[in-house]
């Protein structure tokens, strides 16, 4: 604080892998969720199935009830990923 700074307790340096799994878990905690397009179609259909997500103009967003499970299906999301190439395929 001598030197005009904040002190600062530690830092923390993420692969790319952590960095997209705390991008989804803050998304998906949100009223905006995940473009759909960011997510693998079949564990997709099983949530929405599950109504552990809904679909809301083109985005994926936590239920209620998937809100107690919002880690579960954040790891689920990240596990998987929708690779470039696949980002086009359809959520039913």
């Amino acid at each position: 604080m001598e030197r005009g700074e904040l002190p600062v307790g530690g830092d923390e340096r993420l692969t790319p892998q952590e960095e997209r799994l705390e991008s989804v878990f803050l998304r998906l905690r949100t009223t905006d969720g995940l473009p759909a397009a960011e997510m693998d179609p079949l564990p997709a259909a099983r949530l929405l199935d599950e109504g552990l997500i809904a679909r809301t103009d083109g985005r994926l967003v936590l239920t209620e009830r998937g809100m107690f499970l919002a880690n579960d299906i954040a790891l689920e999301v990240v596990d998987g990923a929708v690779e470039p190439a696949r980002a086009g395929a359809e959520i039913v």
